[in-house]
């Protein structure tokens, strides 16, 4: 069974709203079971000493290494990193080995689009998903579907917590928060497969 989420976030573009919430919502790849990890950390891992000593400019294994929660290398990564002057790409990394040691990641969220404060829609990517069953059409109609449960209900400042599977007729929305966010709001829909 597939359910319909939304997620609440600021950015300066769509693209970058769909992106970013994607990212957030879907750390890990589900194809390798490794942290999805940023471009720029990537580069950053590339100029470190380590890489090019211990892992022969070896990319995936390099990664594998760095989040296999038995190896501790990552905290090595970390500190060379910081030396280096890259502290984002060393608190992304310790971040994402946060999240594999405590593996509650549930659900893959299957990005499809969003809707921005000024009713305007977005496709992720090369989605070509028939968006008429969808609540795309305006924030009001998405108001109005949270209305018979919680009355006086606004997707662009309120948000629910409900789990995707705590209530099969609740649609959850939730909000998602980075540093440095700014910009418009934008409501990301995905689905989810529930089981």
């Amino acid at each position: 069974m597939h359910k319909l989420c939304l997620h609440r976030i600021k950015a300066e573009s769509p693209n970058f709203a769909l992106k970013k919430a994607n990212e957030l919502l879907n750390p890990i790849n589900p194809d390798s079971g490794l942290p999805i990890v940023t471009d720029i950390t990537i580069k950053n891992i590339k100029m470190t000493n380590l890489f090019s000593d211990e892992f022969e400019n070896d990319l995936d294994e390099c990664l594998e290494s760095i989040f296999n929660t038995e190896s501790g290398i990552y905290y090595e990564f970390m500190q060379e990193l910081i030396e280096m002057d890259c502290k984002n790409s060393a608190e992304e990394i310790e971040n994402l080995y946060g999240i594999l040691m405590d593996d509650t990641e549930e659900y893959f969220y299957n990005i499809i689009g969003s809707l921005s404060e000024d009713n305007e829609i977005h496709i992720f990517g090369d989605l070509k998903e028939n968006t008429t069953n969808l609540p795309f059409e305006s924030i009001d109609v998405l108001n109005k579907l949270y209305y018979d449960e919680f009355g006086d209900f606004n997707v662009l400042s309120d948000f629910n917590e409900i789990d995707p599977n705590d209530n099969d007729s609740s649609i959850s929305l939730w909000q998602l928060n980075y540093k440095g966010e700014k910009g418009k709001t934008f409501i990301v829909f995905s689905y989810v497969k529930l089981y």
